[in-house]
């Protein structure tokens, strides 16, 4: 009977341990990525004021709506106040961004208007949706993070679409990436054949004879 409490007790145990890794995939805050983290600042880049994209900044692949990027000095709204960001070129358009490495963390920080965050997996040869985020920001003056982790598949495209027909375009700055530990986790269905296939063989050999 012990021998059969022992493998229930790990069966349940991974099935707990997933369902913990599983939980902690979706919306994250900054404070979420490591000393591996790589942020974009969009300092001292050889860009014009308005660019055709697509862009490359970073070796990620940067393309909009409108097909154009602006960049330059916004001042004060700018995260860190730097002046340094990237901006969208009409309202109601979009920042599309290819990454060069898959990631499991992604994320920035948007001004000037409402937003959706959406962020993509390559699944097949497919964008396959992840997740999503809406946000509005607090201040026309400030900055809010958008950011995701996954624990399946590695993000491969972010898209942060600007949502208000108004005057106002979007302001993208410190987009921040890292690679950390993606990893498949099993459904729970797959799970529960586990434990129930785990607590077969236990009492198969509970009820062995002895010899």
């Amino acid at each position: 009977m012990s021998r059969f409490l022992t493998v229930l007790t790990i069966a349940v145990s991974v099935a707990c341990f997933a369902a913990s890794r599983a939980a902690s995939a979706g919306p994250i805050t900054p404070d979420a990525f490591g000393p591996t983290a790589v942020v974009e600042t969009y300092s001292n880049l050889s860009l014009q004021p308005t660019n055709p994209t697509p862009v490359e900044i970073g070796g990620n692949d940067y393309t909009t709506v409108s097909t154009k990027l602006r960049w330059g000095d916004f001042g004060g709204i700018c995260y860190g106040a730097t002046g340094d960001c990237v901006g969208t070129d009409q309202v109601v358009d979009a920042f599309i961004i290819d990454l060069a490495t898959p990631v499991a963390l992604a994320g920035g920080y948007l001004a000037l208007d409402d937003w959706t965050a959406l962020f993509f997996a390559i699944v097949d040869s497919q964008f396959v949706l992840l997740g999503s985020i809406n946000g509005k920001v607090p201040d026309p003056g400030t900055m809010a993070f958008a950011g995701w982790k996954s624990d399946k598949e590695l993000i491969a495209r972010v898209e942060f679409q600007d949502n208000s027909q108004d005057r106002a375009i979007l302001l993208l700055d410190n987009f921040t990436t890292e690679v950390g530990n993606a990893v498949t986790i099993p459904e729970p269905g797959s799970l529960a054949l586990v434990a129930l296939s785990l607590f077969g063989l236990a009492l198969a050999r509970r009820r062995r004879p002895s010899i």
